[in-house]
C-alpha cells in the first residue's frame, strides 16, 4: 500500500478531511477522553457506548436517505451528513479496537455473555 498522498484522489482527500474533522470535534465533544461523550450518553440512555455509536450511525443513515430522496438539504449538506456517518463508523471502529471487540463476544453483541446467554444489560 502506497503511503504517498495522491493530490488527485477524492478518497484520500475525504479521509484527510474526516481526520481533521474528528480531531477538531474531539476536543469539543470529549474533553474527558476520546470516548467520554459516548460513555456519558450510554449511562444516560442505559445503553452501551457502542450502542450509542450505532444509534448515531442509524440517525445519520436515516438523514442521508431522507436527503437523497428530497434531493436537497436546508441546513446540512448530504456531504456533511456522509462525513458524519463515516466519522461515527471510524469512532466505533476505534472503540472496538481500544476494547478488543474481537476477543469479547459480549462487546459486539452487548447484553449477551460468551456462551450466548442473555445478560441483564441494555444495548
Amino acid at each position: 500500500m502506497s503511503t504517498n498522498p495522491d493530490p488527485n484522489s477524492y478518497i484520500q482527500s475525504s479521509a484527510r478531511l474526516l481526520a481533521e474533522t474528528l480531531s477538531g470535534k474531539n476536543g469539543d465533544y470529549a474533553p474527558g477522553g476520546e470516548f467520554s461523550n459516548f460513555e456519558e450518553a450510554a449511562e444516560f440512555a442505559e445503553l452501551t457506548p457502542l450502542g450509542v455509536m450505532l444509534t448515531q450511525i442509524g440517525i445519520k443513515y436515516s438523514r442521508v436517505k431522507s436527503l437523497t430522496r428530497k434531493g436537497r438539504a436546508n441546513y446540512e449538506s448530504i456531504q456533511d451528513s456522509l462525513l458524519d456517518l463515516a466519522g461515527y463508523a471510524i469512532i466505533a471502529h476505534a472503540y472496538a479496537d481500544a476494547y478488543r471487540a474481537d476477543s469479547d463476544p459480549g462487546f459486539v453483541r452487548p447484553g449477551f455473555d460468551a456462551s450466548g446467554g442473555k445478560l441483564d444489560v441494555a444495548f
